[in-house]
């Protein structure tokens, strides 16, 4: 059979976010199925440290964020940033939700009163 690393490792590069899906719910489904990768990688030669690893979790967590995002305007933000953190993807996903969610307000608030008018 398949080895279960490499099964779970394939789940994790597939995932994407849902249509409107808060970041906070996809950065969860993305960080429980990392948990199940091991994406550690043993260190060679360390002194008195024979299980010394490099864990690489947050970065492909923050790979997977960017290129699993599914508001493509933001996902193409992120992928011209330089040193871009696992926390500063977060920082402006959450920043790009807000300002959604500000417009979506303003335009319901529009179309409120637009109806007022209309009566």
């Amino acid at each position: 059979g398949i080895n279960a690393e490499y099964g779970e490792r394939n789940v994790f590069f597939n995932m994407f976010s849902e249509e409107m899906e808060p970041v906070e719910s996809f950065l969860t489904r993305l960080r429980t199925q990392a948990a199940k990768c091991n994406f550690k990688v043993a260190c060679q030669n360390v002194v008195n440290r024979p299980d010394a690893a490099h864990d690489l979790t947050d970065m492909f967590v923050r790979d997977r964020l960017v290129v699993g995002w599914s508001d493509g305007g933001v996902k193409r933000r992120l992928m011209r940033e330089t040193n871009l953190t696992l926390s500063d993807a977060i920082k402006m996903i959450k920043a790009a939700e807000t300002a959604n969610k500000q417009l979506q307000m303003l335009v319901n608030d529009r179309k409120d009163v637009q109806s007022v008018r209309l009566k």
